[in-house]
């Protein structure tokens, strides 16, 4: 069972489709680990998420703002016996994740107080979410330039 911020999930396809509800609305989405502990059965971990918003998040429109949020995760996991290994196998059973959704919602909020046209690096993929045009920013394609390393 996954509890979070945007509600409980249960068994695998409730994980992914926690996962695939937030690549809906981020682009490049990633849990960095800052530190991760384990006391008994318990694993608390520090992630960092940050994505670009490439989706609607809180009826909140697309807007390419990058987000950075702090995030606190504790697993609760459990010895699982495999049986192609000889010894135990960590499992985790139950896990909560928590994340600011409101600070998510300012960092995008933040972004639609400036001009499209001025946004940095999501002009062109912002021109297509409002204009229809035909250069559209593919899903593949890199990171926009604001977001590249510059050395």
């Amino acid at each position: 069972m996954l509890h979070t911020p945007e509600g409980d999930y249960a068994g695998r396809a409730g994980l992914l489709t926690f996962g695939n509800d937030l690549e809906a609305s981020f682009a490049y989405l990633d849990f960095s680990m800052d530190t991760a502990v384990q006391a008994g059965e318990m694993v608390i971990v520090s992630p960092t998420i940050t994505g670009v918003n490439t989706g609607s998040y809180q009826s909140i429109a697309a807007n390419c703002a990058g987000i950075t949020v702090p995030a606190v995760a504790v697993l609760r996991v459990s010895e699982h016996q495999n049986a192609s290994r000889t010894l135990a196998e960590p499992v985790v059973v139950e896990q909560w994740i928590d994340y600011d959704r409101n600070l998510i919602a300012s960092q995008v909020s933040a972004v639609n107080l400036m001009d499209p046209g001025d946004r940095p690096g999501c002009a062109r993929h912002v021109a297509t979410i409002n204009q229809n045009t035909d250069d559209e920013l593919p899903p593949t394609s890199p990171l926009p330039p604001v977001f590249e390393d510059p050395y």
